[in-house]
């Protein structure tokens, strides 16, 4: 009888070890988890690069061309005499 009940404590002990390592495994996946970015964060990073690649585009439109923009045609390919006038 003695033989059977600390076979019985010693399956205590080892389930006890079980689920101390299952728990300490679910701590590690739920801290993962958590550093997972949302689907809002996602969007905004794509808004805020878009919006950055288009200021870029106009500062450069600008700065670069600005003068070579007529109203009737649009943005046109400068050359070296009329870019003077």
């Amino acid at each position: 009888m003695l033989d059977e009940h600390s076979f019985a404590l010693h399956q205590a002990d080892q389930a006890r070890t079980d689920l101390t390592a299952i728990e300490a495994g679910l701590e590690i996946i739920q801290a993962q988890l958590a550093r997972l970015p949302t689907r809002r964060e996602p969007a905004q990073t794509a808004l805020l690069a878009t919006l950055t690649a288009a200021a870029i585009i106009l500062v450069a439109i600008e700065g670069f061309g600005g003068h070579c923009l007529t109203p009737d045609a649009g943005l046109l390919l400068c050359d070296s005499d009329s870019a003077l006038s």
